[in-house]
């Protein structure tokens, strides 16, 4: 229908009949499809049918370079140009002048499911996700907040000043994601109080 086709269709489930056109102006002739995985399998397959492979709750330029070749390999396997399919990340992200404010309140909000991605990373420490888990295990959010380092609250959020964001988008351009996908991202403005949002 967006590409205003006029043919039938007669899918496994859905059915569309003939003549049966959109009566307006569409904005585009297609939907995008964006697959969210952190698993080497799924970015296979999303390499064959997809726009775009997000991945929820990174901000590491490291986790780019461990989908990218099989991103790559569902793409050449389904006959597809090498940059048929972008890679971007999405994770809580924080921008503030004042950089110690922008990450103490990422530390807060990554603290709530670092327990569940942290596993997803083949960067983490399985002692530190031990401790993290134990944490979790008894709600203990403040806990999981101070056992967060700066290298470890870097894999999981985008916290910190304007031109500090600058060189981890940069970073994650380089390993091949995609940097026009900078998003979720909220600016706290002039009144210097950190906003957030996933």
């Amino acid at each position: 229908m967006l590409a205003q086709r006029n043919e039938a269709f007669h899918g496994d489930v859905f059915c569309h009949p003939p003549n049966a056109v959109l009566r307006y102006a569409t904005r585009r002739a297609a939907v995008q499809i964006t697959i969210g995985t952190w698993g080497r399998a799924t970015a296979r397959m999303a390499g064959e049918l997809a726009d775009e492979v997000k991945i929820g709750g990174s901000a590491s330029h490291a986790m780019v370079t461990v989908l990218r070749p099989s991103v790559l390999e569902g793409s050449r396997r389904a006959n597809r140009p090498d940059d048929a399919v972008g890679i971007c990340l999405g994770a809580v992200t924080v921008i503030d002048r004042d950089r110690q404010s922008a990450r103490d309140l990422a530390r807060r909000e990554v603290a709530m499911y670092v327990a569940v991605v942290g596993e997803l990373d083949p960067a983490t420490d399985p002692e530190w996700l031990a401790r993290i888990r134990a944490a979790d295990a008894r709600g203990d959010i403040e806990a999981i907040a101070r056992d967060l380092p700066d290298s470890v609250l870097d894999r999981f959020a985008f916290s910190a000043a304007p031109r500090d964001l600058v060189r981890q988008v940069e970073a994650i351009a380089s390993a091949g994601g995609d940097a026009r996908r900078v998003r979720d991202t909220a600016w706290s403005g002039p009144d210097r109080r950190p906003s957030t949002t996933r």
